[in-house]
């Protein structure tokens, strides 16, 4: 018996990656603590989202940063400059990190 099998299911079948990819960019940070609760404040004045940075290469482990991206270069310290020109954060830089695809492992 022969299976006949529609172009798209079969491309979906194929091409259908049930593991997360690596996600790489610029990142802009506000703020960064130890304490998520202390960053989750700092984000709920209306800047950014919070990230558990064990989970990214190229932070160190361990903080909860309040950061946007991941974007381009450009984007990122565009949003570094109105931070600072807004007062959101005297100490906002940007950096490039990666998704961790291990989950912080």
């Amino acid at each position: 018996m022969k299976w006949i099998v529609p172009a798209a299911v079969l491309a979906t079948m194929l091409f259908s990656a049930p593991v997360q990819a690596e996600e790489c960019g610029w990142y802009a940070i506000a703020y960064c603590a130890k304490s998520k609760s202390s960053a989750d404040r700092f984000a709920n004045k209306g800047w950014g989202q919070v990230i558990e940075t064990s989970y990214y290469n190229g932070f160190q482990p361990g903080y909860f940063c309040v950061v946007s991206g991941p974007q381009s270069k450009g984007s990122a310290s565009r949003d570094v400059k109105r931070a600072k020109a807004n007062g959101v954060s005297r100490s906002a830089y940007i950096k490039r990190a990666c998704t961790d695809d291990n989950g912080g492992d």
